[in-house]
Parts: structure tokens; C-alpha cells; sequence
């Protein structure tokens, strides 16, 4: 038989408290996010505007591989248009005279030749691994038909993913005085990205050949042997322009627990990486906290008040966090659309979500007896309160007289 789920709220709150990371970071803005549970563990300045520089490479990649049925073995041919560059300074002092995409003498160029064909593998390994502004602009062009068209589709695209305040210029992040991202916003698209198998896969990546012996390295020092390389890296992406400074994005994952850094303007480039060290150490050392939420065979819950047909616990709702991810807790009740149900039988859930509305603990709900026949509906109960209210003020109005 279908069920069909109706939603009813607890109204619980915790008392949990989060204790945010003891951290000093030099960025000017900084977050580490844990993007499963879509909590902050610490930030500085998380939510103001800065320019995302190559960091925003990532966010290109998130659009390119979230569309549906894309084919990495497709060709692109580089034009003349995808590779043009203009002086850094003539483009600084008229950006409307320029294309946004535009590329600056100075920016990083791998070698895109014009005229050859590319695979999409190929441009994304160039964009993300050796930060190629030349990949990202042929790639644009190729799946876009234009980059103007691929930056109106992938602006749709984040709009629609809930990032309103966000609008991208160009798909490489040079500098333009319009494209500025948050680092909240950084971290959630970043979370998305590394939720994608083939990206993932990507910038893990210590480098790419191409079909013409042309070797593109990855350049992130969190996977060069030494004294640089970090154990839990996952992979990430830096981003340097002068009106920008020191930015990067990275992931980590230690026993199942993935957080996400993102560092923005630091003066120098060892600052970055040693501003998110410090975070993932920070955040590695806590240790996991276990609170009774609700005991198994807690009962007296019911379907819309209704006394006839009550439920209790069927196991303990227990929640496991870390300090500096507690949250204020929600529970709510979902319950099947049942004609009958046996004692025992399963009825509904009781689930209990965070602040940010994802689910950290739930279990189900059993009937505590037997339930027979359909209960009163929400019609029957709005037409008794009705009635009930109806002859209140008949009966006040006897009295009156």
C-alpha cells in the first residue's frame, strides 16, 4: 500500500550551544563549513564581498559537470576570440571597453593553442589543476556557443542553487569590478562541487597529459611530497590577483567528517595554507559528543490530536556532534496515512532536524495499540472547533440577556 506522509512539529528546541574554533587566521575573510550538516564551525567576515580570483574556477567546474549527459571525450576548438589578451593596465582603466572574459597579459595562460581541439576532460584538468584562464574561456565558449551565453546560463544556474547575491563576469576570475563572492558563499558552492565524483576525481589529479606529450601539473602544495602535504586533503583550488590577494579553497576529510576552508585576501601566499591548517587542526582535535535527545518507548504522540491513535518510540533518538557544530534542534513528526495499523506496526517517524534544516537523528514511531478505522480528519476537527466556538457565543449571548 502507498503512504503518503503528513508533516506535524514538535515544538523542541535544545539548549545546545555551539562553541565556535578558538582559530587566528590573516585573511581578511574566512570560514570552515561542514557541508553535510550546513553548519559554520568559524568565521571572520564570512558574508562580505570580495574578488573570488581563480578561486571562482570552481564554481565554473560545478556547472559544467552538474548538466545533465555531459560528455568529457566532446572537442572544443580554441578561437581567436576565447584566447585574445589586452594589456592588464588598458583593461584596469576602461572595463567597459573589454568583454569581460577578456584575458590580461600577465593572468596564467597553459598554452591553449588557437585552432586546436580540446576535450572537455582536458579543459577542465587545464582550468582546475594548472588554473589555465585560456581552458576556461574555450570551454566556455564551446559549451556555451558563446561565453556570454555560458555566464548568463551558469548565473541562471546558481540563482536557481539559491545564491542570490551572487553574479560571475567571466568563468576564470580575473579581475572585474562587478564579480565578487562571499566566503559562505564560496564554501557552499565548494561543498556542491565536491559532491560530484568526476571533480573530485579531478583535483586530486597531480597532473594531466595531454594526446600531445604536453604535461599540465597540478600546483596545489597540500599534494607535493614534503613537508607541505596533509594526510585528510581531498582537494582544492588557490586564486592570487592583486585587488584580490591570497585566496584559497580546500577540502579535508578525517573519519568520515568532510569540512571545507576557504581563506580570502591574505598578503601573503603561505598564509593561506597555514590559515587552514590551522582550522582543520583545530577542528580535528575536538572529540565527538553523544546526547539522549528521546528514550526509546517514549509515547503519548498522536496524528492531529487524535487520542485514539498513539505512538511511542521504537529506539532511543541519540545525537552525535562535534562542540563547534552544535545547533539549535528542531523535531518534527511524519506520520502515514493509515486506515488501520496493528500494535506494533510502524506509523510514522519522529525526526529531528538542525537549524539549517538537515536531518540529524530520527527513529520510527509504532502504534502503541491496535488503530482501528480512519481517525478524524483535519476537515472533521476544523468543523468541531467551529461548531465548539459557534456555541460559545450563542451560550454568551443567553447569559447576557
Amino acid at each position: 500500500m502507498h503512504k503518503f506522509l503528513i508533516a506535524s512539529f514538535l515544538f523542541l528546541t535544545s539548549a545546545l550551544s555551539a562553541q565556535p574554533l578558538n582559530v587566528k587566521v590573516r585573511g581578511k575573510s574566512a570560514i570552515l563549513y561542514n557541508p553535510n550538516n550546513r553548519t559554520i564551525l568559524f568565521e571572520k567576515q564570512a558574508k562580505e564581498p570580495h574578488y573570488p580570483a581563480s578561486v571562482m574556477k570552481i564554481a565554473t567546474a560545478l556547472f559544467v559537470l552538474d548538466q545533465k549527459g555531459i560528455d568529457l571525450e566532446q572537442r572544443f576548438k580554441a578561437s581567436s576570440q576565447a584566447l585574445a589578451v589586452v594589456q592588464a593596465e588598458e583593461k584596469h582603466a576602461d572595463f567597459l571597453s573589454f568583454p569581460p572574459y577578456v584575458m590580461e597579459h600577465d593572468g596564467v595562460m597553459i598554452g591553449v593553442e588557437e585552432g586546436k581541439e580540446y576535450t572537455l576532460e582536458a579543459l577542465l584538468h587545464g582550468a582546475l589543476l594548472a588554473s589555465g584562464n585560456d581552458a576556461s574561456n574555450v570551454l566556455a565558449e564551446g559549451l556555451g556557443g558563446s561565453i556570454e551565453n555560458f555566464m548568463q546560463e551558469m548565473n541562471h544556474f546558481f540563482q536557481e542553487k539559491g545564491f542570490s547575491q551572487t553574479r560571475f563576469q567571466n568563468p576564470h576570475g580575473l579581475h572585474h569590478p562587478a564579480q565578487m563572492i562571499t566566503a559562505y558563499d564560496m564554501a557552499r558552492i565548494a561543498g556542491l562541487a565536491f559532491d560530484n565524483p568526476t571533480f573530485c576525481k579531478i583535483v586530486m589529479a597531480p597532473s594531466y597529459d595531454l594526446e600531445d606529450g604536453t604535461i599540465w601539473k597540478n600546483t596545489n602544495r597540500f599534494l607535493k611530497e614534503g613537508k607541505g602535504k596533509y594526510p585528510y586533503f581531498i582537494g582544492g583550488k588557490t586564486g592570487y590577483v592583486a585587488s584580490a590577494g591570497y585566496n584559497l579553497v580546500v577540502a579535508m576529510e578525517k573519519n568520515g567528517r568532510r569540512l571545507i576552508a576557504v581563506t580570502l585576501g591574505c598578503e601573503k601566499s603561505s598564509e593561506r595554507f597555514e590559515d587552514a591548517i590551522h582550522l582543520f587542526e583545530a577542528a580535528f582535535r575536538e572529540e565527538e559528543q553523544k546526547r539522549l535527545l528521546f528514550a526509546k518507548g517514549q509515547g503519548g504522540f498522536s496524528p492531529k490530536g487524535d487520542e485514539s491513535r498513539r505512538a511511542k518510540l521504537k529506539e532511543d533518538v541519540e545525537l552525535r556532534y562535534f562542540p563547534s557544530e552544535e545547533s539549535e534542534l528542531k523535531a518534527k513528526l511524519i506520520w502515514h496515512k493509515l486506515k488501520s495499523a496493528s500494535k506494533g506496526a510502524q506509523v510514522g517517524k519522529l525526526v529531528v532536524e538542525n537549524a539549517s534544516g538537515v536531518e540529524v537523528a530520527s527513529t520510527p514511531l509504532i502504534a502503541e495499540k491496535r488503530w482501528k478505522g480512519n481517525g478524524p480528519s483535519q476537515l472533521v476537527w476544523w468543523l468541531l472547533g467551529l461548531a465548539i466556538f459557534a456555541g460559545g457565543i450563542k451560550l454568551r449571548k443567553v447569559f447576557q440577556r
